[in-house]
């Protein structure tokens, strides 16, 4: 009896830690009304930056970086449940947005809070690069996707 109880909390912590370790960013494709070339993908995040979830972080942005460079250019990553963060995860961040330059994309951190900033800031990104790809509110991101994207047409 006392096994069947083991086993089964067992498998109640094992679901539990599979769907927190190996949780998908839910992708949302963008066209601008106004302009409908200004096309972008927002990756929203439903687990926060911590050790565990930085792989997942990492494959997905990488993946859609990849498959979507030449339609979708801009990459947003919607921070907005990031209220917490450790080291591992700033560093991917930080990672991320050097790779996805290097690819000749750019992320966007929509919703990125101050603290983060911070962070970012303190383990490499310069200033002024920080304050060229966050956006605190939705409303005006698609003025930062058309600054970038004139970016990388004129590069």
């Amino acid at each position: 009896m006392e096994l069947g109880i083991g086993l089964g909390v067992g498998f109640s912590i094992l679901v539990f830690l599979y769907k927190f370790v190996w949780a998908k960013l839910i992708p949302e494709f963008r066209t601008d009304e106004e302009d409908p070339l200004l096309e972008y993908v927002i990756l929203r995040s439903p687990f926060g930056l911590h050790f565990p979830d930085v792989d997942t972080l990492r494959k997905y942005v990488n993946y859609y970086t990849v498959k979507y460079s030449m339609t979708h250019p801009v990459i947003v990553l919607d921070c907005l449940k990031w209220q917490t963060f450790d080291f591992t995860g700033v560093a991917a961040i930080c990672s991320l947005v050097r790779a996805t330059k290097r690819n000749g994309t750019f992320m966007i951190l929509l919703h990125c809070s101050q603290q983060l900033q911070t962070a970012l800031e303190q383990i490499g990104v310069p200033r002024d690069e920080l304050l060229r790809i966050t956006c605190e509110y939705e409303s005006t991101l698609t003025s930062l996707v058309k600054k970038l994207r004139n970016e990388i047409n004129s590069s």
